[in-house]
């Protein structure tokens, strides 16, 4: 049986991506997760958090469509 449980910030390490909404999230493998774009108070963001579930630790890439790119193998 799954459960919801409630986190905090201090539960994770890393730099921890601003909070959003309307954003996207992808599985990558078997333990990580690509975070990106979103609103933030109407604001549009284009930063790129990668976060590995196996450790939870978050790792903030460049604010870069190119950097992406690179990640996927599309350059």
């Amino acid at each position: 049986m799954h459960y919801w449980v409630r986190v905090s910030a201090s539960d994770f390490s890393g730099t921890i991506p601003q909070p959003r909404s309307g954003h996207t999230a992808v599985p990558i493998g078997k333990s990580k997760i690509v975070v990106f774009g979103g609103l933030l108070d109407k604001k549009f963001l284009n930063d790129i958090a990668v976060y590995d579930i196996v450790i939870w630790v978050f790792s903030l890439l460049f604010h870069s469509l190119f950097l992406l790119g690179l990640f996927f193998g599309i350059w």
